[in-house]
């Protein structure tokens, strides 16, 4: 297999800007077991933090890092772009380094990729199957004609080169194994980069609600069973089958015997990891065979507590007591909308009775396994009724758990940015936040203008634990939604409003936020809303227990 051909020694730095650091911890594999020096970089800050480019003072520290490499490949995400796109041009200019950009975005966007300054090629597909024969002719010439890469000439014409098929299951079994080590493993870290020291790791994560400590990101497959019209990872594999693929597996599921290799040689660098993310897309479409082996190693060898994600369509109880056993604490459930919603702009095919008969199957569970239901808010498309069906569903969701709302966001990849243009004329947001916010961080003036602004405020109002005495970050009760509401904003804009709370007759704080004519007089007092966005506590999910810090054991 090309991944394994012995290559002259050949240095070679990888960057990611985004906290995920799979795909380069792969490609480094590949490239040491071929004979060459890898060093890894990881970039990564708070989610909001220096969207746009990294200040001089971190450009300064990386210089000295990637000075004697011979080539730099930089891994990026959309909501990183930009930053991605000025160090690339940083380091062609000021360092006069070869750059190759690669990553999801890359692979979705090769055409505008190539053309960003100072990027010299790009991985327009996976690379992991050609990396090494490419760094082998690095300058040779001979280097543009490899599969997977795309090059930029001087004279400003581009190679196009064959994108190969994404790796198969079958091609794990020949492939070496990711580079689990920490021996040249650098990390960013207030303001400073740093060397993590070996067997010391892993690297802190403080990606959306994933709030531990000392915890581990690994994933076991590629793409997903589901092939949802709003996701980036069903266009990544659609696009795959478009363009000459069509055999590609929609779900590339690892073997069970490479996973329980990967995960011993991850236990072997990592002897302080306390919890683990698996960031697969959907956990619970791994077969069931394949879960049974998993918990039993897991339960035996590695005795850990993990999160996963997971579909209403794929998990059932013999599954979930699989991954009970395996160590499963908390399950991130993607729901989206109501049925109809669902079945209408997202291509997902799952009825509310799913939904709930699964909710309730992980109740069953609740001292053992806490969910985490994900919804989605702020669709141009969803009219108020649509919203109050979403909403009825979510109070049939058996308590506790934790409601996660993601603002949509679509770009022309997707199949559901045609489908919103075609039948209401608008977009959810605009194009450009891609590459400036995640799907958590959006502002909701953005949407100021809409004639369901308030109920889609509301569900963002309700994000975080759902509890006997809390929906989110509003009180449960209407006696103590009084409190909280009279004394922010409604004495203020509204003094009807406020008068009609004080007599209000409804046990629960939902039953009167949802009145006809409180929606009514909600709805035409945006900027009252807007300071009650404002005054609201920020979301804190039920496993956030720690700020984001560096593992204990590394020294500052």
């Amino acid at each position: 297999m090309n991944a394994v051909k012995k290559s002259n020694n050949k240095k070679v730095c990888f960057i990611t800007v985004n906290q995920i650091d799979l795909g380069i911890r792969l490609l480094s594999g590949v490239l040491k077991a071929s004979g060459n020096s890898v060093r890894l970089i990881n970039l990564a800050t708070r989610e909001g933090k220096w969207v746009h480019k990294y200040p001089d003072i971190i450009k300064g520290q990386l210089a000295p890092l990637v000075e004697d490499y011979h080539i730099i490949g930089i891994s990026t995400v959309d909501m990183f772009l930009k930053r991605a796109e000025d160090l690339a041009l940083w380091l062609a200019e000021n360092m006069e380094k070869p750059v190759i950009m690669g990553g999801n975005h890359v692979e979705l966007y090769p055409e505008e990729s190539i053309q960003t300054p100072g990027v010299k090629a790009i991985c327009a597909g996976q690379g992991v199957k050609t990396i090494s024969e490419l760094v082998e002719k690095w300058g040779t010439g001979k280097e543009f004609d490899i599969p997977d890469f795309w090059f930029k000439h001087s004279d400003g014409t581009i190679k196009k080169n064959q994108v190969l098929p994404p790796l198969s299951t079958k091609d794990y079994y020949d492939l070496p194994l990711p580079d689990y080590s920490y021996d040249d493993y650098w990390y960013l870290y207030n303001n400073e980069i740093k060397k993590m020291p070996e067997r010391s790791g892993p690297v802190p994560v403080d990606q959306h609600q994933i709030g531990h400590p000392d915890t581990c990101v690994i994933t076991f497959s590629q793409g997903c069973s589901n092939h949802c019209d709003f996701c980036n990872v069903a266009a990544l594999t659609r696009k795959y089958r478009e363009h000459g693929n069509k055999q590609v597996s929609w779900l590339r599921c690892k073997p069970i015997d490479r996973i329980i290799e990967e995960f011993q040689e991850i236990k072997k660098h990592n002897p302080n990891m306390k919890f683990i993310v698996f960031m697969d897309n959907n956990f619970a479409a791994h077969p069931l065979a394949t879960l049974r082996k998993l918990a039993d190693f897991m339960s035996k060898e590695i005795k850990l507590p993990f999160y996963c994600m997971a579909s209403p369509n794929n998990l059932n109880r013999e599954k979930l007591e699989c991954l009970i056993k395996a160590g499963l604490k908390e399950l991130n459930l993607g729901i989206e909308s109501n049925a109809a919603i669902n079945k209408k702009f997202y291509g997902r095919n799952i009825s509310d009775e799913v939904v709930i008969n699964i909710a309730r199957l992980l109740n069953e569970y609740k001292d053992i396994v806490h969910p985490f239901y994900d919804f989605l808010i702020f669709n141009p498309a969803e009219t108020e009724q649509d919203l109050l069906t979403t909403l009825e569903l979510v109070r049939k969701l058996p308590m506790p758990f934790d409601l996660v709302t993601h603002h949509l966001t679509v770009a022309p990849v997707l199949p559901l940015y045609h489908r919103l243009l075609k039948t209401v004329g608008r977009l959810p947001r605009d194009s450009s936040k891609l590459y400036e916010s995640n799907w958590h961080d959006a502002d909701p003036r953005e949407y100021l203008d809409w004639h369901t602004f308030y109920l889609n405020l509301l569900m963002e109002f309700m994000a975080g634990p759902h509890t006997s005495d809390k929906i989110g970050r509003l009180p449960r009760w209407t006696s103590d939604l009084k409190n909280h509401l009279v004394m922010t904003a409604l004495k203020k804009h509204n003094p009807e409003l406020a008068d009609k709370l004080k007599t209000a007759t409804e046990k629960e704080s939902l039953d009167w936020l949802l009145r006809d004519d409180i929606r009514t007089l909600m709805q035409q007092h945006k900027n009252m809303l807007l300071e009650i966005y404002d005054k609201l506590p920020p979301i804190r999910y039920t496993n956030q227990v720690v700020e984001y810090r560096i593992n204990p054991c590394i020294k500052q």
